[in-house]
């Protein structure tokens, strides 16, 4: 699908989500590591910009049959351009479709 701006540019969908996209959601389930976390740090360097980068972190509970969710804004130094080379990385660590784009 492919959307058209008022300037008559037309860009593929995938293209127009990353465009306006504010924040760059990662869905995290522990147990994650110090690794994995230095492994994002890395591709977050490599994909420098300024969208701003939010986890939210699964962490299973003994008590109830939910996992509890923990929301974490990652600092206002860090900060990403969204694209689809991004969103690949970062899943190939915590796992596929664990990326929003907010």
């Amino acid at each position: 699908m492919e959307v058209r701006f008022a300037n008559s540019e037309i860009l593929p969908l995938d293209s127009v989500r990353e465009r306006v996209a504010r924040e760059v959601f990662i869905r995290v389930k522990m147990p994650a590591d110090r690794r994995v976390l230095e492994l994002l740090g890395e591709v977050f360097s490599r994909h420098r910009g300024d969208r701003r980068v939010s986890f939210e972190i699964e962490v299973p509970s003994q008590e109830a049959d939910k996992p509890l969710r923990v929301r974490a804004d990652v600092s206002t130094q860090i900060r990403v351009r969204p694209s689809p080379m991004l969103i690949s990385e970062v899943e190939q660590i915590v796992g596929h479709g664990s990326v929003v784009l907010r």
